[in-house]
């Protein structure tokens, strides 16, 4: 049975290599059909959509369609953008979601439903950041969040906002973000440095990786509103 990552990359001959063999459901109903198709290909729904949604050769494969119960492959696309915009890794485990990065962007029409997905899929994760009880998620999270950066799925604009919100530093945290924002040019890591909605362990990465002076640090601590937070870890770093 084929892997998420091969019907992802599959070329039209594979695709119905990998389809001719099954079975139709006994219902016209789309989400049994998809269901009845993903149980026989030895994979979830969700799976079975995101693979073939992200298959650029999927869109002319009108009877692939027809067995899936769906009319055309724009509204394969539509259920592919609710699932993907909303899983938390518990039915696209991070291997299928770093493929999707890795082959699907090579699309313009598929970059574009993954950037508009991007915020409202990483707002969902980070509910579960430091209350799940779950170490697999974390991991997962920072490795999407660098492939996000990347991969130049976002540039300035969305560093800038994700940066500015005091709310996400604890994200910020896990996933790295600040390294890997800086690592990719986006805004240098002076600028971070002196923002206030940045943690302290945010900039002690900064401060330890060398791309923070003594000076820098002793100017901020001028700072008579800095948070408490901040002002523990930058007073240890002088």
């Amino acid at each position: 049975m084929p892997t998420f990552k091969e019907i992802l990359t599959a070329t039209p001959e594979k695709l119905v290599n990998f389809f001719y063999k099954i079975k139709p459901a006994p219902t016209s109903e789309f989400l049994v059909c998809i269901d009845w198709t993903a149980t026989q290909l030895g994979i979830n729904h969700w799976q079975l959509v995101c693979s073939l949604g992200f298959n650029p050769h999927a869109r002319d494969l009108t009877d692939i369609m027809a067995l899936l119960g769906i009319t055309s492959f724009k509204s394969l696309a539509i259920r592919r953008n609710e699932l993907f915009a909303t899983d938390a890794y518990e039915h696209l485990p991070i291997d299928n979601v770093l493929d999707i990065y890795t082959h699907a962007t090579h699309d313009a029409e598929f970059t574009r439903a993954i950037q508009e997905a991007i915020p409202r899929r990483l707002e969902l994760i980070e509910k579960s950041i430091g209350n799940s009880g779950n170490p697999a998620l974390e991991i997962s999270y920072r490795m999407e969040v660098h492939a996000i950066y990347n991969g130049a799925l976002v540039g300035k604009e969305f560093a800038e906002k994700r940066l500015g919100s005091a709310a996400l530093g604890p994200c910020r945290l896990v996933a790295g973000e600040v390294d890997v924002i800086v690592d990719n040019n986006l805004l240098p890591a002076s600028n971070i440095f002196f923002m206030d909605t940045v943690l302290g362990g945010e900039k002690r990465g900064l401060v330890e990786r060398g791309l923070v002076t003594k000076d820098m640090i002793r100017n901020r601590l001028e700072n008579a509103a800095l948070p408490e937070e901040e002002q523990k870890v930058l007073s240890a770093l002088v």
